[in-house]
């Protein structure tokens, strides 16, 4: 946790980061002590607000909105994830495992997909300073 902290410090402080955004499950009382240190955080919704940023992500990378640098990990993520679509509803998933594996859940890490998808959402919805 510190580390983390430590790195977002140094980032706002370096970077023009306008905000930070996380998944509100996983990372609370870390970005509760970011936020108390000034930094400006936004708790992302990981149900309604997942499906409307994973669905317009998709669009961006579709209709060419949105660059990608070569990161190998940033690629890994998107290799590793499928889609689940229920009706117009989308949302990057890890994969289920076949189910005649001992193996429940597929372990592969989507999320810097997951990031990036909810970070373009944030920055199309934010109104920024001139």
């Amino acid at each position: 946790d510190a580390t983390i902290n430590a790195t977002m410090r140094e980032w706002w402080d370096r970077y023009n980061v306008v905000e930070v955004c996380y998944d509100q499950y996983q990372l609370h009382d870390i970005m509760m002590r970011a936020r108390r240190s000034g930094i400006r955080v936004y708790s992302f919704g990981q149900t309604v607000e997942r499906y409307l940023a994973d669905k317009s992500f998709k669009g961006m990378v579709l209709r060419r909105q949105i660059a990608h640098d070569g990161h190998l990990g940033l690629r890994a993520h998107v290799d590793h994830a499928a889609a689940k679509i229920i009706g117009e509803k989308y949302r990057f998933v890890k994969p289920e495992v076949a189910a005649n594996t001992t193996t429940s859940r597929y372990t592969r890490p989507i999320d810097a997909l997951v990031a990036a998808s909810m970070g373009a959402y944030r920055c199309r919805h934010l109104i920024l300073e001139r």
